[in-house]
C-alpha cells in the first residue's frame, strides 16, 4: 500500500506539473478513484486516501492561492460516490479531533479517579481510528503519561485541535511534536497515523477567503462572458460546486470563517437569481455566522433586510434557511422575530401565492424561538392551519395525470401548505414550555385522523391521489416524531 501511495503520488504530481493539458487530463481520473477507496474497511485504507489526498491531488504545501484553485478545480471533477467520500473524510477527520481534544482537556485537568476513566475511554476511541488499533491504545497510553509531564508537548497538541487555528501554525506544531518525539521513539508510527488524522492543514482562514473569491467569480463570470451558452452554463454548475464545496468546509471549519471579506461576498452571492445558490448561501451562513453583528457589525446590518425579505418572499427552503441565520446571527433575533412573525400573521391568507414559504418560516420560528411562537400560536394553529387549512380542500386536479406518487413540486400548492402546517403543529408541541400531554393529544387526534382518512381529512376524494399519498407520509413522520418527543 506504501509502493502504491508513491506511485500514485508521483505519476500525478508528474502529470499536472507538466501543464499540458492532455496530461493532465489522462490523470483526471486520478481523484475519483482514490476517493472511492475510502469505502474500504481498514482504517489503513482510509489513512491512505487521507495522505494522499492532502500530499498529491491537494498539495498542502503550496500557497493559499494555488492551493484553493488546485481543491476547486478537483472537486468539480469528482462524481456523487467521490464527493460523499470526501464529505466523509472531513466529517471523520472532525469527530477524531473532537476526540484528541477531550484527551488533552482530560489531561490538562488532572488524573484523578474520575478523570483517569475519561482519559481511558478517549484514549479506547482515538485508537479504534487507527490502524493496528491493539498497538495504538498502548502507544497512547504511553502518549497520554509522557503529556502529563511534559506541558509544552502537551501545548503542542492543544494548538492542533484550537478552532481557527492557521495552517502554518499546525504545521510548526507538528514539526515541534516530531522534534521531541524523535523517530527512534516505539509509538512514532502511531504518532504519524494520529497527526494525519488530526491536523486541519487542508484550509485555513485566508484559504477560505480565496475559495469563497473564486466560487463568485464563477457564478457572475456567465452574465459577464461572452463566451457561448454551453460555456456559460459550465462556468455557472462549477460556481455551484464551489459552493458545496465550502458548505462541506463550512460543515468541519466553522471557525476558519473569520474575514468580512467572506461575509461581504456571500451577501452579494443572496441576490443571485438562482434559487440553488440562494439556498447554498444561506446554509453556510446558518454554519458560520455566529454572532456575526458583534464581528462584523455593518455586514449583519446590511444582511437583515435581506434575510427578511427571502423568509417572506423567497422558497419554501430559503425561508427555513433564512429564520435559522437570522436566530444564529443576531443576539436580539428574539426581537426581529417578534416582528417578522407578528406581519406573517397579518398576511395570512389560504389564496397567497408564497404561502408555503410564510408557514415553513412560521414552524422553524417555533423551532428557534418557541417562547415568540407561543405568543401567537392560537392565531396561527387553531384558527388557520386547522380552520382554514386543513379542513379545507382547494386543490386543483388541472389536467395532471393522477397517480399515486410524484414529486413534492408537482404537487398543487395548497397540499404543500397543509404539509407544512402539519410539521409547524410539531414543531410547536415538540418546543412548548406547558404541558406537552395537554397540548399533544388534540394534535396527535387530527394526525390519526388523517392517517385513518387515508389522506383525505374531509373524505369527499377532492385530492389527487398523490397529494393523499405525501399527506398520509407526512402526518406518519410527525406521528413519530412526537412519540420520540
Amino acid at each position: 500500500k506504501q509502493w502504491y501511495q508513491r506511485r500514485v503520488r508521483g505519476l500525478y504530481k508528474e502529470m499536472n506539473s507538466k501543464k499540458d493539458a492532455t496530461k493532465i487530463k489522462q490523470v483526471a481520473w486520478m481523484p475519483n478513484k482514490v476517493l472511492h477507496t475510502y469505502y474500504q474497511n481498514t482504517s489503513q485504507d482510509r489513512l491512505l486516501v487521507e495522505r494522499l489526498l492532502l500530499s498529491c491531488l491537494v498539495p498542502v504545501s503550496l500557497g493559499s492561492k494555488d492551493r484553493m484553485n488546485i481543491l476547486l478545480r478537483t472537486y468539480c471533477l469528482l462524481d456523487a460516490a467521490a464527493i460523499k467520500a470526501l464529505n466523509e473524510l472531513l466529517k471523520y477527520q472532525q469527530t477524531i479531533r473532537m476526540h484528541l481534544a477531550a484527551l488533552l482537556k482530560a489531561i490538562e485537568q488532572g488524573i484523578g479517579e474520575e478523570d483517569r476513566k475519561k482519559l481511558l475511554n478517549q484514549v479506547s476511541m482515538l485508537s479504534k481510528s487507527l490502524p493496528d488499533s491493539k498497538t495504538a491504545n498502548s502507544d497512547l497510553k504511553r502518549l497520554s503519561n509522557t503529556l502529563v509531564h511534559d506541558r509544552q508537548l502537551l501545548k503542542a497538541f492543544q494548538t492542533i485541535v484550537t478552532p481557527g487555528v492557521s495552517c502554518q501554525q499546525v504545521a510548526r506544531a507538528v514539526g515541534e511534536i516530531m522534534k521531541k518525539l524523535t523517530n527512534k521513539n516505539p509509538i512514532m508510527d502511531t504518532i504519524r497515523a494520529l497527526m494525519d488524522r488530526t491536523a486541519p492543514v487542508l484550509a485555513d482562514a485566508s484559504c477560505i477567503t480565496v475559495l469563497v473569491n473564486l466560487t463568485s467569480s464563477l457564478l457572475t463570470a456567465p452574465t459577464e462572458a461572452e463566451s457561448d451558452d454551453e460555456d456559460k452554463f459550465n462556468i455557472f454548475i462549477n460556481g455551484q460546486k464551489g459552493l458545496h464545496l465550502i458548505l462541506s468546509l463550512a460543515t468541519v471549519y466553522p471557525g476558519q470563517f473569520k474575514a468580512e471579506e467572506v461575509f461581504e461576498q456571500l451577501l452579494v452571492n443572496l441576490k443571485n437569481p438562482d434559487s440553488e445558490v440562494v439556498l447554498m448561501d444561506l446554509k453556510i451562513l446558518a454554519k458560520t455566522a455566529h454572532g456575526l453583528d458583534k464581528r462584523h457589525p455593518t455586514v449583519a446590518s446590511c444582511l437583515q433586510p435581506q434575510l427578511l425579505k427571502i423568509a417572506k418572499e423567497g422558497t419554501p427552503n430559503q425561508a427555513k434557511q433564512a429564520i435559522q441565520v437570522i436566530h444564529t446571527v443576531y443576539t436580539d433575533s428574539p426581537k426581529v422575530l417578534e416582528h417578522l412573525l407578528e406581519s406573517m400573521v397579518e398576511m395570512l391568507d389560504p389564496e397567497l401565492p408564497n404561502l408555503p414559504s410564510i408557514v415553513k418560516a412560521m414552524g422553524q420560528i417555533a423551532k428557534v424561538a418557541p417562547k415568540i411562537f407561543e405568543g401567537f400560536s392560537r392565531e396561527i394553529v387553531r384558527d388557520f392551519i386547522v380552520s382554514e387549512v386543513l379542513t379545507q380542500d382547494r386543490e386543483d386536479q388541472g389536467e395532471v395525470e393522477d397517480d399515486y406518487w410524484c414529486e413534492e413540486d408537482e404537487l398543487s400548492r395548497h397540499t404543500r401548505v397543509k404539509m407544512e402546517g402539519l410539521h409547524v403543529m410539531v414543531n410547536w408541541v415538540s418546543q412548548t414550555s406547558g404541558d406537552k400531554t395537554v397540548i399533544s393529544t388534540p394534535v396527535l387526534k387530527l394526525l390519526w385522523a388523517l392517517l385513518q382518512q387515508k389522506g383525505d381529512m374531509n373524505g369527499n376524494c377532492e385530492l389527487r391521489l398523490c397529494s393523499m399519498s405525501h399527506l398520509r407520509l407526512h402526518a406518519g413522520l410527525c406521528v413519530l416524531k412526537l412519540a420520540s418527543e
